[in-house]
């Protein structure tokens, strides 16, 4: 594995991530999504699990979709395989995925949110670092199909704007590569960490950018 670069490790430092990292971090979330331009936003509380050695979670949200509709959500990056079900109420499987493509995806959604799991920055050896020439920070972990990479661009050491050049989109059906951005604000003490308590998420589509999910941390622990 190659030494972290001085500006990762100070990326990790800045956060209060420590060495050995906890066995896991449990991130707690209140958010807002929409599926396409245009449509209203629904409100939901979500939970992750993330491993901080490894490229691993399992991230879990409920979504109202209306009075009585509820739409549970997982997502998930477990022993090198992405997944992604959707169940109406909670019984009712409306969507699923799995393959190639949807692994892809979580390996890239695994790096786009280091930035709320810092203790993987310094504890995770199957990630790999680069500068880049624009002056972002590029982290890349190694995918069934090939490299996954996201670029970090920072202010000082926070990383406030994340990118992908090809991340897989869910459109009718199939999962298309599209251009994804991710931007982190508002750092503050959660806990025992130092993280962005606000994140946006958008595409950037043909018809120009597309954003379709933002929220806020609202509790962060390491578990033993």
């Amino acid at each position: 594995t190659a030494p972290l670069p001085a500006v990762a490790r100070r990326i990790a430092e800045a956060a209060g991530a420590t060495e050995p990292p906890p066995a896991a971090i449990r991130l707690r979330q209140r958010c807002e999504i929409r599926f396409q331009p245009g449509q209203s936003w629904h409100q939901f509380e979500a939970e992750s699990l993330v491993n901080p050695r490894l490229p691993a979670f399992l991230w879990q949200g409920q979504v109202k979709m209306g009075p009585l509709a509820l739409l549970s959500v997982i997502d998930g990056l477990v022993a090198g395989e992405g997944l992604l079900e959707a169940r109406l109420l909670g019984l009712f499987p409306t969507a699923r995925a799995r393959g190639g493509a949807t692994t892809r995806a979580q390996f890239l959604r695994y790096l786009a949110e280091l930035p709320w799991a810092p203790d993987a920055i310094l504890a995770n050896g199957a990630l790999s670092w680069q500068r880049l020439e624009d002056g972002g920070l590029q982290v890349s972990a190694e995918a069934p199909d090939g490299p996954a990479r996201i670029a970090f661009y920072l202010q000082g050491e926070d990383v406030v704007r994340v990118r992908a050049a090809e991340r897989p989109r869910a459109v009718e059906g199939s999962l298309v590569p599209t251009a994804w951005e991710g931007l982190y604000s508002d750092y503050r003490q959660i806990g025992p960490r130092r993280l962005p308590r606000f994140a946006e998420a958008l595409w950037h589509l043909e018809a120009g950018p597309f954003k379709y999910w933002r929220g806020e941390v609202i509790g962060w622990e390491g578990l033993a």
